[in-house]
C-alpha cells in the first residue's frame, strides 16, 4: 500500500539536507507543513531520513555482453553499475574482456547520464601473503579510467585478519591517488563480529585511512551465514555502529546457496518485510550510496521491475521510517 507524505520547504532547518521531506522532489500532489516543524534545539519529530540511493546493476567484465549490460542499464534509468573483475586475465587471454579502448566510453556515458561507476575484485585476486596479482591490477587500471568511486574488495580471512589488513594497505595506496573509496564485502563465512574486529585492527593500525575504507553490506552472504541464516537482518544488527557502510548488494537466496538471484525473486517476492526492515535499519544513519539489484544481463527486465519497486518502497512507506521523537525514547 502506497503512503502520502507530507513535505517540507526546509526553511532553516539544520537538518533539512538529511531529510526526505525537504529533499523530495514535487512529482505529485503532496500537503506540506506551513513552516518547518523543527524544535529550537534542532530536532524535529516529523524528521525522515533521507536515504541518499543510487540502484544499479553489475556485470563482469569478463561476459563479452558487459557493455550491452551498462547501456540497457543506463537507457532503464539505473544510476549505479559495478565492474566485476572476477575471471578477467583469462578472458583477456582468449580475447574476451573489456578492452581499454572502450574505457573512455565508458566513462563519457556515465558522466552524461549521471551514472556512478564502482568496481569489484574477485574474491581470489587478494594474494595472501603477498601483494595483488594481474586481476587486481587490471581493476585498479579500470577504476582510474573509466572516472569509478568505490572499489570493492571481497573479504578473505582466511589467513586472518591481520594478514588481510597488512596486505590491504598497499592497495588502499593505489586507489586513493585517483578519489577512490574501498568497501570491504562480507562474504557467506564471514560473521559480523569477525568484520567488526577486522574494522577495529584496521583502525588502530591504520587510522589514516579511515575516510577511504567502509563497508559493502551483502544482504544474500548475510543470508548464507551460519550465525545468522535466513535472517539478515540479525547479521545487520551485530555489525558496529561506527562501521561506515559504502554500498549494498541487494541480492537475494532462499539460504540453501549463493544464487544471486535479483531483487523481489526471492523471498522479499513474496513478503517484502526483510527489505523494508534493512532500508529501516539504513533510514537510520545517513547513508550516501549505490545498492546492486542484479548481476546478468538476462536478469535485466526483473532489475528494471525491482528498481521501480524500490523507488516506491523508499518513496512512500513513511511507516518503514522512525521518527525522531521516537529515536530520543530509544525506540525503533
Amino acid at each position: 500500500m502506497d503512503y502520502e507524505i507530507t513535505l517540507c520547504d526546509g526553511g532553516a532547518c539544520p537538518r533539512r539536507t538529511y531529510c526526505y521531506r525537504a529533499q523530495v522532489p514535487l512529482v505529485s500532489h503532496v500537503d506540506i507543513f506551513g513552516s518547518p516543524p523543527f524544535w529550537s534545539d534542532g530536532s524535529c519529530d516529523h524528521f525522515w531520513p533521507y536515504l541518499r540511493l543510487r540502484i544499479g546493476m553489475q556485470a563482469s567484465v569478463a561476459d563479452t555482453r558487459v557493455l550491452d549490460v551498462f547501456y540497457r542499464a543506463a537507457a532503464r534509468g539505473m544510476d549505479a553499475f559495478e565492474f566485476c573483475c572476477d575471471d578477467c586475465v583469462s578472458a583477456k587471454a582468449e580475447g574476451n574482456y573489456l578492452a581499454a579502448s572502450a574505457w573512455s566510453d565508458i566513462r563519457a556515458k556515465a558522466q552524461a547520464a549521471d551514472v556512478e561507476l564502482s568496481v569489484r575484485i574477485a574474491l581470489d585476486d587478494m594474494v595472501m601473503p603477498g601483494y595483488i596479482d594481474r586481476r587486481c591490477d587490471y581493476a585498479i587500471q579500470l577504476v582510474q579510467a573509466v572516472g569509478a568511486t568505490l572499489l570493492i574488495v571481497p573479504l578473505d580471512l582466511r589467513h586472518g585478519i591481520t594478514n588481510f589488513v597488512q596486505h590491504l594497505s598497499p592497495l588502499l595506496q593505489e586507489v586513493t591517488h585517483f578519489s577512490c573509496r574501498v568497501a570491504l564485502e562480507n562474504m557467506p563465512g564471514d560473521t559480523p563480529e569477525a568484520i567488526n574486529a577486522l574494522f577495529a585492527t584496521f583502525w588502530h593500525d591504520f587510522p589514516e585511512w579511515w575516510r577511504h575504507v567502509g563497508f559493502c553490506f551483502d544482504m544474500g552472504h548475510a543470508n548464507l551465514c551460519n550465525d545468522t541464516r535466513n535472517n539478515y537482518h540479525a547479521f545487520f544488527d551485530r555489525l558496529g555502529g561506527d562501521i561506515p557502510l559504502l554500498h549494498l548488494h541487494l541480492f537475494e537466496n532462499w539460504g540453501d546457496e549463493d544464487s544471486h538471484l535479483p531483487l523481489f525473486s526471492g523471498s522479499n517476492g513474496q513478503y517484502s518485510e526483510g527489505l523494508k526492515g534493512i532500508i529501516y535499519r539504513l533510514g537510520k544513519h545517513p547513508f550516501e550510496g549505490a545498492a546492486m539489484l542484479a548481476s546478468r544481463l538476462e536478469d535485466m527486465v526483473l532489475a528494471a521491475s525491482a528498481r521501480i519497486q524500490l523507488m516506491q518502497m523508499l518513496s512512500y512507506n513513511e511507516h518503514m521510517w522512525t521518527t525522531a521523537s521516537e529515536l530520543r525514547q530509544g525506540k525503533g
